[in-house]
Parts: structure tokens; C-alpha cells; sequence
């Protein structure tokens, strides 16, 4: 599934959202004193933007968002823009029409007292409600789809640290083998040119990083093709008394 990063536009979308969702609420709070039915909007107003801020977050978060995540909450934010800019035009073309006639102060009076009915009573208002709280719940939805796809890259990557461990385990198990000592055979130390200390022997499966060990396994191969002396990769090594391995 195609992946991208969530664009400061598509940011933009989201943020331009709750900033006209705040400008109707602020415009709400002027006339919550007269009415209890603005009360309640403005209640479902400030947790609609909630659930935003948490979209916000989650988004802006995830490294990768699949391309029909970011198309879905595009679009999602594309309606709720219509929906508050179609409240908030009804609300300013009543505001236009009554500042002309009688005065910004009469225009306050007003919709301190009728901004239910301004707002186009129970039915326009129960309207937007629910077509803003499908939005949230499609949004809700997308959210769970890029947690759904981070938990899979989460599984795939697993599977493919497993593959690699089983591997090295394998070529960790197969190693004396390779190297063709038996069993009471001393083991052998590695002898590192160190140029800022003295050299000092290292067993070869202590604290091995992994290009170590693939050294190692180079060696290894190395000690079955020539039991003696021998030049491989710029480094030349010798197999000496007590099985001590030196690198020159």
C-alpha cells in the first residue's frame, strides 16, 4: 500500500478546521447565558474539536500514512469546513442585515438573545450535529486503519529480525564445524592490530559485533582452504602454538 508523509497542507486542512470551529464557538458564548440549547452546542463544538486535536496528534506523528488515510482525511476536513462555513454565513448574513438597519450594539442584544433561532432552531442545528459527528466517526475510523497498518510493518519487521537471528544462529552452531577442530582442541584468540593499545586476545564469540563475526566466518573459510600461512584481503595470519589465531 502506497505511503506518504502528511504534508504541512494536509496539516493545514485540520488546523484551518478548528480554528473556525473556535470562531463559532467564541460567537456561541456571547449568547450561552439565554439559552441552554447553545450551552449543549457548544459543548459538542469544544469535544468535536477534541477529537481533532487528537487526529492532529496521532497524524502528525506516525512516520508513514497510507495514501487512502491521507486521501480520507482530506476529505473528511473538506465537509466540515463546509458545514461551519455554512453556519457561520447564515450567522453573518443576519449580522449584516440588522448592524445596517439598527447598530452593532442592537446586534448584540439580538443574538444574545435568538442565536438558537438565528442559527435555524432545532432541526438545522440537530442537522449539523450529526453530519459533524459522522465526519468525527469516519475520521475515528482512518485512525484506526494507520494504527492497523503501523502494527503490521511492526509484525513484518519482526518476522524479518527472526529470519536474520535464526540465520546467524545457524552459522553460529556451524562454526567449530567449519573450522574443523574437534571438541578437546584449545580454543583460539583472535590478535587485533590495536595501534592505540596493546594487543590483547579476543575469544571470537564474545561481544561480536556482526561485521566481527563475518570476519570471523571469513577466517574460518580461510583456515579450511590453508591450515598454514596465508594472505587474504590485506590481512595475513598464522595459525600458532596453542591455537592462537594472529592478525598481522
Amino acid at each position: 500500500m502506497p505511503v506518504v508523509a502528511f504534508t504541512i497542507g494536509s496539516f493545514g486542512d485540520i488546523l484551518a478546521v478548528l480554528q473556525l470551529a473556535w470562531q463559532i464557538r467564541q460567537s456561541l458564548s456571547d449568547a450561552a447565558a439565554a439559552s441552554e440549547e447553545i450551552q449543549t452546542l457548544i459543548a459538542d463544538i469544544d469535544s468535536f474539536r477534541h477529537a481533532l486535536d487528537s487526529a492532529h496528534s496521532t497524524l502528525k506523528h506516525a512516520p508513514h500514512v497510507p495514501q487512502s488515510v491521507h486521501n480520507g482525511v482530506v476529505h473528511i476536513m473538506r465537509v466540515c469546513t463546509t458545514l461551519l462555513r455554512q453556519v457561520q454565513a447564515k450567522v453573518s448574513v443576519r449580522q449584516k442585515e440588522l448592524v445596517k438597519k439598527h447598530g452593532a450594539r442592537i446586534w448584540r442584544g439580538v443574538w444574545a438573545a435568538c442565536a438558537w433561532e438565528i442559527l435555524g432552531g432545532k432541526g438545522d442545528v440537530d442537522k449539523m450535529k450529526r453530519r459533524l459527528m459522522e465526519q468525527t466517526a469516519a475520521l475515528q475510523t482512518l485512525l484506526s486503519v494507520l494504527q492497523t497498518a503501523a502494527l503490521v510493518q511492526i509484525d513484518k519487521r519482526a518476522v524479518e529480525d527472526r529470519a536474520t537471528m535464526t540465520r546467524m544462529l545457524q552459522l553460529l552452531e556451524a562454526l567449530p564445524a567449519m573450522m574443523k577442530f574437534d571438541e578437546v582442541t584449545v580454543p583460539f584468540l583472535f590478535f587485533l592490530p590495536n595501534p592505540e593499545s596493546v594487543r590483547s586476545g579476543v575469544a571470537p564469540m564474545t561481544r561480536m559485533t556482526l561485521e566481527q563475526f563475518l570476519a570471523v566466518i571469513r577466517l574460518s573459510l580461510m583456515c579450511q582452504r590453508d591450515r598454514g600461512s596465508a594472505e587474504s584481503d590485506g590481512y595475513e595470519y598464522s595459525l600458532v602454538p596453542r591455537n592462537e589465531l594472529r592478525l598481522m
